[in-house]
């Protein structure tokens, strides 16, 4: 996944508690397993194949909901293989642990997958942080068991180091993490900002989802409206409101003045083009793709 990612690769998304850190991999995870999606978040996928996600963080009950939410949203999770501690050996995971990384290895094995994703990178080892030796010897071994795959880690995001803004300086803990990873994802309310080997760093905007996923950020609506209003089996002007509405995260009303705004200007020749059938090619049947890819057609 050029420039952030490359092939056999190490991404390191961060970002402060309740971010949407663990969802941004999962929507990352669903793309990549997804033979249809074009790109994640605008990055080219290069190589399709089921995807491994490790979680460590969260507890079985709350993970549930938030995958059956995903589900429900339109998210694609069948070739995404999700093991939680609770399956782990011994009831944890512990990459210092010689038994735990040979079951990680089995497990890479079984199902060859092209990404294996850790939540979080902190709860995969015990010991020091702060100790760049602890922190070589665990990515070593993490990167051992996973490999060819490409290894994505998710971390909480430090404290501010003395440029605030660069990602490198928000790294938690050891700084040999930030140095050995070939790309790293900061994820804040509104934004995802990127930085790698290949790139300078940018930022993305977005927005997130009542449920908590990532959409791309469309601030006007139109080519959401543009699709629901080419869906013909949407029939009313109500049903097309609230398919509108939970899309955009806007309210019913809202949906419903856009809408007849949007109408207007259609007929008096406002919208440009084949602007409907234009939007209905960024927008993938149904819900629009929480990871924001575009699909090939169908």
């Amino acid at each position: 996944m050029e420039p952030i990612l490359p092939s056999g690769g190490k991404l390191n998304i961060l970002g402060a508690p309740k971010k949407g850190k663990s969802l941004a991999a999962l929507q990352m995870a669903s793309a990549v397993a997804d033979p249809d999606a074009d790109d994640w978040l605008g990055f080219p996928i290069g190589q399709h194949g089921c995807t491994c996600f490790l979680q460590l963080d969260t507890p079985r009950s709350l993970w549930a909901f938030r995958v059956q939410q995903a589900v429900d949203f339109g998210l694609d999770l069948s070739k995404v293989h999700i093991c939680d501690r609770e399956e782990a050996p011994e009831g944890g995971f512990s990459a210092t642990n010689p038994k735990h990384i040979d079951w990680l290895r089995g497990w890479v094995d079984q199902l060859e997958p092209v990404i294996v994703v850790i939540d979080t990178y902190r709860e995969s080892f015990r010991g020091n942080e702060n100790d760049s030796d602890i922190g070589q010897r665990v990515l070593t071994a993490l990167t051992v068991a996973t490999f060819p795959a490409s290894l994505v880690l998710i971390s909480h995001r430090g404290k501010p180091g003395e440029n605030p803004r660069d990602l490198v300086d928000q790294s938690r803990g050891s700084s040999y993490l930030a140095g050995a990873v070939d790309g790293i994802m900061g994820v804040s309310n509104t934004s995802y900002t990127y930085i790698s080997r290949m790139t300078e760093q940018h930022t993305i905007k977005l927005r997130r989802h009542t449920t908590g996923l990532w959409v791309p950020k469309e601030t006007d609506g139109i080519p959401t409206m543009g699709a629901v209003m080419a869906d013909t089996t949407l029939t009313s002007m109500r049903e097309r409101a609230r398919v509108v509405a939970e899309k955009m995260g806007w309210t019913e009303e809202k949906a419903r003045y856009d809408l007849k705004k949007y109408l207007d200007q259609a007929a008096s020749g406002g919208h440009t083009g084949n602007s409907m059938a234009e939007s209905v090619n960024d927008v993938p049947p149904g819900l629009p793709a929480p990871s924001g890819t575009k699909r090939r057609p169908r």
